[in-house]
Protein backbone atom coordinates (compact mmCIF):
# COMPACT_ATOMS: atom_id res chain seq x y z
CA UNK A 1 0.00 0.00 0.00
CA UNK A 2 1.41 3.71 -0.96
CA UNK A 3 0.13 6.85 0.52
CA UNK A 4 -0.54 9.62 -1.68
CA UNK A 5 -0.61 13.29 -1.01
CA UNK A 6 -3.62 15.65 -1.80
CA UNK A 7 -3.06 17.25 -5.16
CA UNK A 8 -0.11 15.10 -5.83
CA UNK A 9 0.38 14.06 -9.42
CA UNK A 10 1.47 10.45 -9.80
CA UNK A 11 3.13 8.89 -13.08
CA UNK A 12 2.15 5.02 -13.23
CA UNK A 13 4.45 4.46 -16.10
CA UNK A 14 4.79 7.00 -18.92
CA UNK A 15 1.61 7.13 -20.43
CA UNK A 16 -0.78 7.28 -17.64
CA UNK A 17 -0.72 9.64 -14.75
CA UNK A 18 -3.51 10.37 -11.85
CA UNK A 19 -3.46 13.39 -9.78
CA UNK A 20 -5.80 13.49 -6.42
CA UNK A 21 -7.86 16.59 -5.68
CA UNK A 22 -10.15 17.61 -2.46
CA UNK A 23 -13.65 16.34 -2.74
CA UNK A 24 -15.19 17.68 0.52
CA UNK A 25 -17.76 15.27 1.49
CA UNK A 26 -16.08 13.22 4.23
CA UNK A 27 -12.48 12.98 5.70
CA UNK A 28 -10.49 11.82 2.97
CA UNK A 29 -12.56 11.82 0.21
CA UNK A 30 -10.52 12.34 -3.14
CA UNK A 31 -11.49 13.19 -6.58
CA UNK A 32 -9.16 11.53 -9.26
CA UNK A 33 -8.07 13.25 -12.46
CA UNK A 34 -6.76 10.18 -14.99
CA UNK A 35 -4.99 11.54 -17.79
CA UNK A 36 -3.34 9.06 -20.88
CA UNK A 37 -2.22 9.21 -24.09
CA UNK A 38 -5.56 8.70 -25.55
CA UNK A 39 -7.48 10.90 -22.94
CA UNK A 40 -8.31 11.76 -19.49
CA UNK A 41 -11.04 10.94 -17.22
CA UNK A 42 -12.12 12.86 -14.15
CA UNK A 43 -13.97 10.04 -11.49
CA UNK A 44 -15.37 11.15 -7.62
CA UNK A 45 -17.59 9.44 -5.58
CA UNK A 46 -19.38 11.80 -3.30
CA UNK A 47 -18.72 15.31 -3.12
CA UNK A 48 -19.72 18.81 -1.54
CA UNK A 49 -18.61 22.22 -3.91
CA UNK A 50 -19.97 24.30 -0.66
CA UNK A 51 -18.01 24.12 2.84
CA UNK A 52 -19.45 23.32 5.59
CA UNK A 53 -19.19 23.40 9.31
CA UNK A 54 -16.74 20.47 9.50
CA UNK A 55 -15.30 20.44 5.80
CA UNK A 56 -14.37 23.17 3.01
CA UNK A 57 -15.62 22.97 -0.28
CA UNK A 58 -14.55 20.25 -2.98
CA UNK A 59 -11.79 22.07 -5.49
CA UNK A 60 -11.04 21.50 -8.74
CA UNK A 61 -9.25 23.36 -10.88
CA UNK A 62 -10.12 23.99 -14.27
CA UNK A 63 -10.18 20.86 -16.21
CA UNK A 64 -11.24 19.52 -19.52
CA UNK A 65 -11.63 15.90 -19.05
CA UNK A 66 -12.77 13.87 -22.11
CA UNK A 67 -15.10 11.50 -19.24
CA UNK A 68 -16.19 12.48 -15.80
CA UNK A 69 -17.62 9.96 -13.69
CA UNK A 70 -19.54 10.89 -11.12
CA UNK A 71 -22.10 10.10 -7.96
CA UNK A 72 -25.59 11.38 -8.60
CA UNK A 73 -27.63 10.79 -5.22
CA UNK A 74 -29.20 14.56 -5.60
CA UNK A 75 -29.20 14.63 -9.69
CA UNK A 76 -31.38 17.17 -10.93
CA UNK A 77 -32.40 17.69 -7.12
CA UNK A 78 -32.31 21.69 -5.95
CA UNK A 79 -32.37 21.88 -2.00
CA UNK A 80 -33.29 25.11 -0.60
CA UNK A 81 -30.80 27.22 1.09
CA UNK A 82 -28.60 25.83 4.43
CA UNK A 83 -29.89 28.57 6.27
CA UNK A 84 -33.74 27.60 6.02
CA UNK A 85 -32.66 24.35 6.12
CA UNK A 86 -30.97 24.97 9.80
CA UNK A 87 -33.43 27.23 10.49
CA UNK A 88 -36.19 24.58 10.13
CA UNK A 89 -34.27 22.13 11.48
CA UNK A 90 -33.99 24.05 15.28
CA UNK A 91 -38.15 25.19 14.60
CA UNK A 92 -39.05 21.25 14.96
CA UNK A 93 -36.64 20.54 17.63
CA UNK A 94 -37.53 23.61 19.97
CA UNK A 95 -41.42 23.15 19.35
CA UNK A 96 -40.71 19.03 20.46
CA UNK A 97 -38.69 19.69 23.22
CA UNK A 98 -40.70 22.83 24.32
CA UNK A 99 -43.72 20.21 24.65
CA UNK A 100 -41.83 17.82 27.16
CA UNK A 101 -40.50 15.32 24.19
CA UNK A 102 -36.83 14.33 23.49
CA UNK A 103 -35.03 14.15 19.66
CA UNK A 104 -33.68 11.18 18.38
CA UNK A 105 -31.07 12.23 15.22
CA UNK A 106 -29.79 9.13 13.64
CA UNK A 107 -26.67 9.50 11.67
CA UNK A 108 -24.07 8.69 9.75
CA UNK A 109 -21.11 8.01 12.03
CA UNK A 110 -18.74 10.34 9.72
CA UNK A 111 -19.21 13.32 8.03
CA UNK A 112 -23.04 13.47 8.96
CA UNK A 113 -22.61 13.31 12.47
CA UNK A 114 -19.76 16.19 12.72
CA UNK A 115 -21.48 17.70 10.96
CA UNK A 116 -24.50 17.69 13.24
CA UNK A 117 -22.62 18.15 16.26
CA UNK A 118 -20.64 21.03 15.57
CA UNK A 119 -24.00 22.68 14.12
CA UNK A 120 -26.25 21.97 17.58
CA UNK A 121 -23.00 23.04 19.75
CA UNK A 122 -22.95 26.78 18.22
CA UNK A 123 -26.55 26.91 17.88
CA UNK A 124 -26.62 25.96 22.23
CA UNK A 125 -23.62 28.13 23.16
CA UNK A 126 -25.10 31.06 20.82
CA UNK A 127 -28.65 31.11 22.72
CA UNK A 128 -27.15 30.18 26.00
CA UNK A 129 -29.33 26.66 26.18
CA UNK A 130 -29.27 23.86 28.80
CA UNK A 131 -31.09 21.14 27.15
CA UNK A 132 -28.80 18.23 26.84
CA UNK A 133 -27.56 16.84 23.86
CA UNK A 134 -25.64 13.28 24.14
CA UNK A 135 -24.43 11.19 21.62
CA UNK A 136 -23.60 7.03 21.76
CA UNK A 137 -20.26 6.19 22.63
CA UNK A 138 -18.45 4.07 19.82
CA UNK A 139 -18.06 4.64 15.81
CA UNK A 140 -18.79 8.48 16.38
CA UNK A 141 -16.48 8.86 19.34
CA UNK A 142 -13.85 7.39 17.01
CA UNK A 143 -14.60 9.32 13.86
CA UNK A 144 -14.15 12.32 15.81
CA UNK A 145 -10.95 11.30 16.94
CA UNK A 146 -9.92 10.64 13.19
CA UNK A 147 -10.83 14.56 12.57
CA UNK A 148 -8.48 15.40 15.36
CA UNK A 149 -5.56 13.67 14.23
CA UNK A 150 -6.03 14.84 10.61
CA UNK A 151 -7.58 18.57 11.54
CA UNK A 152 -5.48 19.91 7.93
CA UNK A 153 -8.49 18.02 6.12
CA UNK A 154 -11.11 19.83 8.00
CA UNK A 155 -13.13 23.40 7.35
CA UNK A 156 -11.59 26.87 8.22
CA UNK A 157 -13.28 27.27 11.35
CA UNK A 158 -12.30 23.93 12.81
CA UNK A 159 -8.50 24.19 11.86
CA UNK A 160 -8.72 27.68 13.61
CA UNK A 161 -10.70 25.91 16.46
CA UNK A 162 -7.90 23.66 16.79
CA UNK A 163 -4.85 25.97 17.43
CA UNK A 164 -7.07 26.77 20.85
CA UNK A 165 -8.12 23.02 22.01
CA UNK A 166 -8.63 20.10 20.54
CA UNK A 167 -12.04 19.72 17.92
CA UNK A 168 -14.82 18.18 19.16
CA UNK A 169 -14.48 18.28 22.78
CA UNK A 170 -18.01 19.70 22.83
CA UNK A 171 -19.33 21.68 25.80
CA UNK A 172 -22.69 21.49 25.10
CA UNK A 173 -22.88 17.86 23.74
CA UNK A 174 -22.12 14.91 26.02
CA UNK A 175 -20.94 11.39 25.37
CA UNK A 176 -23.35 8.80 26.50
CA UNK A 177 -22.02 5.24 26.95
CA UNK A 178 -25.16 3.12 26.35
CA UNK A 179 -28.36 3.19 25.42
CA UNK A 180 -29.92 2.13 28.49
CA UNK A 181 -27.82 5.29 30.56
CA UNK A 182 -29.59 7.81 28.59
CA UNK A 183 -32.83 6.64 29.07
CA UNK A 184 -32.46 6.11 33.15
CA UNK A 185 -31.19 9.89 32.26
CA UNK A 186 -34.40 10.86 29.99
CA UNK A 187 -36.89 12.36 32.58
CA UNK A 188 -36.73 15.63 31.39
CA UNK A 189 -36.44 16.55 27.58
CA UNK A 190 -33.14 16.29 25.28
CA UNK A 191 -31.43 15.88 21.97
CA UNK A 192 -29.40 12.19 21.24
CA UNK A 193 -27.23 11.35 18.08
CA UNK A 194 -27.11 7.70 17.28
CA UNK A 195 -25.76 5.69 14.77
CA UNK A 196 -26.72 3.80 12.37
CA UNK A 197 -28.87 6.46 10.48
CA UNK A 198 -31.04 3.93 8.57
CA UNK A 199 -32.95 2.71 12.04
CA UNK A 200 -31.83 -0.83 11.07
CA UNK A 201 -30.31 -1.92 14.35
CA UNK A 202 -28.10 -0.37 16.75
CA UNK A 203 -28.23 1.95 19.08
CA UNK A 204 -30.54 4.28 17.08
CA UNK A 205 -32.94 1.37 16.52
CA UNK A 206 -33.28 0.63 20.38
CA UNK A 207 -33.44 4.17 21.10
CA UNK A 208 -36.30 4.41 18.16
CA UNK A 209 -38.70 1.62 20.05
CA UNK A 210 -37.57 3.06 23.80
CA UNK A 211 -38.86 6.47 22.57
CA UNK A 212 -41.97 5.51 20.28
CA UNK A 213 -44.07 4.73 23.31
CA UNK A 214 -44.07 9.27 24.05
CA UNK A 215 -46.28 10.57 21.25
CA UNK A 216 -43.88 13.95 22.07
CA UNK A 217 -40.98 12.55 20.93
CA UNK A 218 -39.39 13.45 17.96
CA UNK A 219 -36.94 11.58 15.30
CA UNK A 220 -35.22 13.52 12.80
CA UNK A 221 -33.61 11.51 10.24
CA UNK A 222 -31.05 14.14 8.47
CA UNK A 223 -31.31 14.88 4.69
CA UNK A 224 -34.60 13.00 4.76
CA UNK A 225 -37.21 13.72 6.84
CA UNK A 226 -38.88 14.20 10.19
CA UNK A 227 -41.59 12.12 12.35
CA UNK A 228 -43.46 12.61 15.16
CA UNK A 229 -43.94 9.22 17.69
Amino acid sequence: MKTFMLGETVHINPDIKFTTFYAGHVLGAVMFHVESTWGSVLYTGDYNTNPDRHLGAAYVPTLYPDLMISEATYATLVRGSRMERESSLFQEIHECLESGGSVLIPVFAVGRAQEMLTLLEDHWIKYGLEVPVFFTKGLIAQANLYYSLYVRWTSQILREKSKKCRIFSLDKVQMINSVEEFLRRQSKPAVIFATPSTLSAGASLELFKAMAVNPSNLVIIPGYTLMSF
